[in-house]
């Protein structure tokens, strides 16, 4: 039997797998809310001082275009708990595991990693430890080692409850974090900025009444391993967009595995009557893709581009039905997790409503989902990481898309 891979779960729910993070694990929620549960000094102070307030003052005092850094200059600690620094010191191993924790953060929210290391962000950070020793500390049996700089303005050190120091990383987060990056043609490996929330048109009606019934809530929920009904956090069948036209305008079905893990503040009313939260589910993936939120989204506008070059966005969605092989996102997203449950209430009655368009299936487990169904498809890799990152990725796309191609030419010489 091979060894478990070692796994905490954070304060979202999610499996978080610490020796080998991916970014799509990273959520500002769970740093914010593990950084302002966390006391600074290892708990040794006067009163509650929180990582997450000593972190958003590091904002404020390292110069402006570091600011985000500051912020996040702590925020691995959040995944691998903070260790005193004498002890650090003496831990290579640790360091290491750090370094890489620091290195997938920095990718999640667009900035250098090795910034985290600068003399600037140093500076502030021992700045800070100075103040807050003359604010949160009993007085010192001696001076500690790199306690140079003079104290500068302890009373900026307020000593938020942990619900104001969430609140307040948060906001600054808000503040700092990178604009939605232009949209790009070519791939791209990273994550963008903010969503700004857009509206789409919906899909089809027949398209709505195949999926209506997994937002009364779906019935299934209970049966299909991992399947989560928790709107407040975001956990709601969804992942699919377009067919905004007539069905038979639908040249192209994209198949996935399930949808990810939802994004920070991604949130709906379980008051909400289902056609409301299909509608809302709809409008965010539509968001996430017209501004290519992260490395999958901006794979998939990609490859729709390279199949309808001359169209708008919006004119591309009546060409096109992105889906998934089940519509609950699931702890363990890379694995061979797959329940055809799912798969035959829902998948399959969507695609019986396009028996003219060429199904492309993404990844190994949409693959077994659609043998299971008997669909005829064109097998291609991932387009989210890790399957996106392999070499052999973009080749299975490109391949894809000349096998479109070619199902169009012939169909147009018929």
């Amino acid at each position: 039997m091979s060894e478990k891979r070692p796994w905490i779960q954070t304060c979202s729910g999610k499996k978080f797998y610490v020796d080998e993070a991916e970014v799509e694990q990273i959520a500002i929620e769970d740093i914010a809310h593990a950084l302002s549960m966390m006391c600074r000094f290892n708990g040794h102070c006067i009163r509650f001082y929180s990582v997450a307030e000593h972190s958003v003052h590091v904002s404020y005092e390292i110069d402006e275009e570091l600011a985000l850094v500051g912020l996040l200059h702590d925020a691995a600690e959040a995944y691998l708990g903070d260790v005193v620094s004498p002890l650090k010191k003496q831990l290579k191993d640790f360091k290491c595991f750090e370094k890489r924790m620091e290195a997938v953060i920095a990718e999640r929210f667009g900035i250098d990693a090795e910034l985290f290391s600068c003399e600037e962000l140093k500076r502030a950070d021992v700045q800070l430890l100075v103040d807050e020793k003359a604010r949160v500390m009993v007085k010192e049996p001696e001076q500690w080692p790199d306690d140079t700089p003079l104290v500068q303005n302890p009373s900026r050190i307020e000593c938020w409850s942990q619900v104001e120091a969430k609140k307040r990383f948060l906001e600054r987060f808000e503040e700092l974090r990178p604009p939605t990056p232009d949209y790009s043609r070519s791939i791209h490996h990273g994550f963008g900025g903010a969503v700004r929330e857009y509206e789409s048109e919906v899909p089809n009606a027949q398209i709505v009444s195949a999926l209506l019934q997994a937002y009364q809530p779906c019935p299934n929920f209970g049966i299909c391993r991992e399947a989560q009904w928790r709107p407040e956090l975001g956990h709601i069948p969804r992942g699919f967009l377009g067919a905004t036209g007539e069905l038979s305008e639908v040249e192209v079905v994209m198949v996935f595995s399930e949808p990810g893990h939802p994004h920070d503040q991604e949130q709906y009313n379980s008051d909400h009557a289902p056609h409301e939260l299909l509608s809302g589910c709809v409008n965010h993936a539509y968001s996430c893709f017209r501004d290519g939120k992260d490395q999958f989204h901006r794979n998939a506008r990609w490859f729709i581009d390279q199949l309808f070059p001359d169209l708008e966005f919006d004119q591309q969605l009546k060409k096109i039905w992105l889906t998934e092989g089940r519509l609950c996102s699931i702890s363990n997203e890379i694995g061979s997790t797959t329940d055809r449950t799912c798969a035959s209430a829902f998948l399959a009655p969507q695609l019986d409503l396009f028996p003219n368009a060429t199904v492309v299936a993404f990844g190994r487990k949409a693959q077994r989902y659609l043998r299971g169904l008997n669909v005829d498809c064109i097998d291609a890799y991932a387009l989210a990481p890790p399957g996106a990152n392999h070499r052999p990725a973009r080749p299975s796309w490109e391949g894809a898309i000349d096998q479109i191609k070619a199902r169009r030419a012939a169909s147009d010489n018929a």
